[in-house]
């Protein structure tokens, strides 16, 4: 009984280590910007020419995101909602052990 008790502490003191941040919220969503324009134009010269750009826009849309999100802190994991918190369709994410997780 003892071991699991200081196995759940030690698991709890991980998460709450790695509660994710908004400014982890905010590399989160400009690293999935990058990734959605590189997979649209993947094989298309023209998306290539543009790609630093492309890289400006996606640093500017994390930066956005971390201005527009709400961070929920439960100290072992954290729910961030883009737009206003009381909107029931604003995308929600769960943060927990610095991976994000799409909630709705």
């Amino acid at each position: 009984m003892k071991k699991t008790g200081i196995i759940l502490l030690v698991v709890a003191l991980i998460l709450a280590l790695t509660n994710p941040d908004k400014d982890d919220f905010k590399d989160f969503v400009t690293q999935n910007i990058q990734k959605e324009i590189v997979k649209k134009g993947k094989n298309d010269q023209v998306s290539q020419i543009f790609k630093p750009l492309a890289d400006g826009l996606a640093q500017l849309g994390g930066s956005l995101s971390s201005a527009f999100a709400h961070r929920e802190n439960y100290y072992l994991f954290s729910i961030f909602t883009l737009g206003p918190e009381n909107e029931p369709d604003a995308p929600r994410y769960l943060g927990i052990g610095t991976r994000f997780f799409r909630l709705n």
